[in-house]
C-alpha cells in the first residue's frame, strides 16, 4: 500500500481546481485499505470478508449485550481468544495434540499406561482444561477396560462419563469391544483445574480380565484445549 490517509491534505489554502485529484487520492487510499480483508470487486460479495486480522490485545472488561473477539499471546503463539459481558474468556484456537496411529497391544491383568503416547498440558493455576483421547480399540480374545489416566501433575482431575462407563476410585473406564471384531472406535474425557503451574500429563491407561487375554488400540490422537 502506498496511499494513506493524511489528515492535513488537502490545506485550506489548495486550489480548489486540485479536487478532483485529491477525490481520486482519497479513494485510492480507502481501496488500498479495504482490499486488504475485504472484498472490494464489482458484485454480490464486494465489501464481505475475505479474512480477519487480529493482533494481540489486552481487552479490558466486557461489554454490555456484547462479545468481543481478540487475538492474545499464549506461549508465545498468538490465539483467538472470547470475552463475554461478565468477563468470561475463552480461548477458541491452540488446541494441543498429540497422535499415534500405530497399532499398539497389551496383555497385562494389572492396569498399565500404554507407554507410546501421552499429551502434555502446561496449566497455570486456576485454568480449566478440556482433554480427549479417541481411537479405535478391540479386544480379541477376550474382555479389556481402559481410560484416560492423569499419570503425572498434582491438579485436579475430573474424568467425565461417557456411554457404557463405569467409575473405579474417581476415574470412568470402559470395556473394550470384545470378540474377533473390526476395530471399532472409542472416546475418552476429563477436565483439568489448574492448582499449580506444572506440566500436567495424560496417558491411555488398560487392563485385560484375565491372563492369555490381549487388547489392542490404533489411531489414537489425544486433544487438549484451555476451556477456562
Amino acid at each position: 500500500m502506498t496511499d494513506k490517509f493524511i489528515p492535513t491534505v488537502p490545506p485550506d489554502s489548495e486550489k480548489a481546481g486540485l479536487g478532483g485529484q485529491r477525490i481520486r487520492e482519497l479513494t485510492a487510499a480507502v481501496d488500498a485499505v479495504l482490499e486488504i480483508e475485504h472484498d472490494v470487486t464489482d458484485g454480490a460479495a464486494m465489501g464481505f470478508h475475505d479474512k480477519v486480522t487480529l493482533g494481540i490485545l489486552a481487552p479490558g472488561a466486557g461489554v454490555a449485550n456484547k462479545i468481543l473477539l481478540y487475538a492474545k499471546d499464549v506461549d508465545g503463539k498468538a490465539r483467538l481468544h472470547a470475552m463475554d459481558e461478565d468477563d468470561g474468556e475463552w480461548q477458541i484456537t491452540g488446541f494441543i495434540t498429540e497422535a499415534d496411529p500405530t497399532e499398539r497391544s497389551s496383555n497385562s491383568a494389572s492396569w498399565v499406561n500404554e507407554a507410546n503416547l501421552s499429551i502434555t498440558i502446561p496449566i497455570k493455576i486456576g485454568e480449566l482444561w478440556e482433554v480427549y483421547m479417541i481411537g479405535e480399540m478391540k479386544s480379541v480374545t477376550g474382555t479389556g477396560w481402559a481410560r484416560i489416566h492423569k499419570s503425572s501433575g498434582a491438579s485436579t482431575d475430573a474424568p467425565l462419563a461417557l456411554s457404557d462407563s463405569v467409575i473405579t476410585g474417581s476415574e470412568y473406564y470402559q470395556q473394550i469391544p470384545v470378540g474377533n471384531i473390526a476395530y471399532q472406535y472409542m472416546a475418552f474425557k476429563s477436565l483439568v483445574y489448574g492448582t499449580a503451574d506444572e506440566n500436567v500429563v495424560y496417558k491411555l491407561r488398560w487392563i485385560v480380565g484375565n491372563a492369555g487375554y490381549t487388547i489392542y488400540a490404533q489411531n489414537r490422537r489425544f486433544f487438549a484445549k484451555r476451556i477456562g
